[in-house]
């Protein structure tokens, strides 16, 4: 395990609003995270724990594929364990400059036909969230990520100027054509770290390769710990296909 941030990538995070790390974890360290992955991606369907979210394909109306998987670690100790190794969180003080809790764990796993996400921050629905003032999200590369099957694409600095646009509502597209924008290709092990004022957005899927990713968001330990309060909000709000209320709608959270 490597696990350290360099004197230059802490500066370009500050300057760009976004950290990119090549091989932060070791090959093995991918395959015990594919192996946990494979096992939670295999639980089954349990109103009230993890929360399996699925929409159709972009490229078989018929069908629904699995798009992403949220509030899993508390059900999966080696996987917890490894995410919120002292070593790594130590490294997020460095960038973060205080001591980290885990806000929101999730797995987009972007299979074949699934949708990207539009240019969005993620304060848009965050900001004052519980009273916490900010977050950081670590993004975990587990695929190779490209142009064909949807990478990130992060614009830099921008995460100086607030939230652009208004809360809950998408970002306006004269903003998100001004920006510059930086597609980032990443190779099993690399990670993204980002904050909740940073831009970001992907494409769809089109590809015959999925592109699985996985997003632990995390803030001040000072500010306090709301994880399991956000989650239960989100079940309230926005829950699994297979614990919604049959003619309800539901709004989308982050």
């Amino acid at each position: 395990m490597k696990y350290i941030f360099s004197k230059k990538q802490l500066e370009n995070y500050k300057k760009n609003g976004f950290l990119l790390s090549r091989n932060f974890f070791t090959k093995k360290d991918i395959e015990n995270l594919i192996k946990w992955m494979d096992e939670i991606e295999n639980y089954k369907e349990v109103k009230g724990k993890w929360m399996k979210y699925y929409d159709r394909s972009l490229k078989n109306k018929k069908r629904f594929i699995l798009t992403r998987i949220e509030n899993f670690v508390d059900y999966h100790k080696k996987f917890k364990k490894f995410i919120l190794d002292k070593k790594i969180l130590k490294q997020l003080k460095k960038v973060y400059g205080s001591d980290v809790v885990l806000f929101k764990d999730k797995i987009n796993f972007k299979y074949p036909g699934a949708k990207g996400f539009k240019a969005h921050q993620d304060a848009t629905i965050w900001e004052g969230m519980y009273n916490i003032k900010s977050f950081l999200t670590l993004v975990i590369s587990i695929d190779s990520s490209n142009k064909k099957n949807g990478r990130l694409e992060i614009a830099r600095n921008q995460d100086k100027h607030g939230l652009i646009g208004k809360g809950w509502k998408q970002m306006p597209k004269k903003f998100e054509k001004n920006m510059n924008w930086t597609p980032i290709n990443t190779s099993p092990g690399d990670i993204i770290l980002f904050n909740d004022y940073t831009p970001h957005r992907s494409s769809n899927n089109l590809s015959n390769k999925r592109r699985r990713m996985i997003f632990l968001t995390f803030n001040k330990k000072n500010d306090g710990n709301h994880r399991k309060k956000h989650f239960k909000d989100k079940r309230k709000n926005f829950p699994p296909n297979y614990e919604r209320k049959i003619g309800k709608k539901y709004i989308f959270h982050i």
